[in-house]
């Protein structure tokens, strides 16, 4: 597959962000119905959280320690619906790559190696004053 520059003439297929067919006749459709599906979900949730409001005043009247459970099919739903529609309002985040920096990066292999070694050393004098210091004094006899 031969892969041209952004800015070549020659380039085949849909320019980037063009819908497909498919895409394309689904959008057709719903504007000849007169159909918004972001305003059918909005109906929705508002429907859901009346009936919500509606079935827990009905299982408070009935039996106020009764169950609520057709109450939490209607909160259900709109909670559903309202997770729907956040992606309206809000943008998904995206994932972040969290990576520090190391002086190490630009080095080749052996130049790691050799770092390497030099702090092991340096850690093996550090813990030898360190237990040279932590060790009773001899006794002379």
């Amino acid at each position: 597959m031969v892969m041209y520059p952004p800015d070549s003439p020659r380039r085949a297929g849909r320019p980037p962000g063009a819908l497909n067919k498919r895409s394309e006749r689904a959008i057709e459709l719903l504007q000849r119905q007169k159909f918004c599906p972001i305003t059918a979900l909005v109906q929705v949730h508002r429907e859901a959280i009346k009936n919500y409001a509606r079935a827990l005043k009905q299982v408070e009247d009935e039996d106020p320690a009764g169950k609520i459970e057709p109450a939490s099919i209607w909160l259900r739903q709109a909670l559903d619906s309202a997770s729907d529609l956040i992606v309206y309002a809000h943008p998904k985040l995206k994932s972040i790559e969290q990576r520090q920096e190391s002086p190490l990066d630009d080095l080749s292999a052996e130049e790691k190696l050799l770092h390497i070694e030099k702090m092991a050393e340096e850690l093996r004098l550090e813990i030898a004053s360190k237990v040279h210091k932590l060790s009773p004094p001899e006794e002379d006899e």
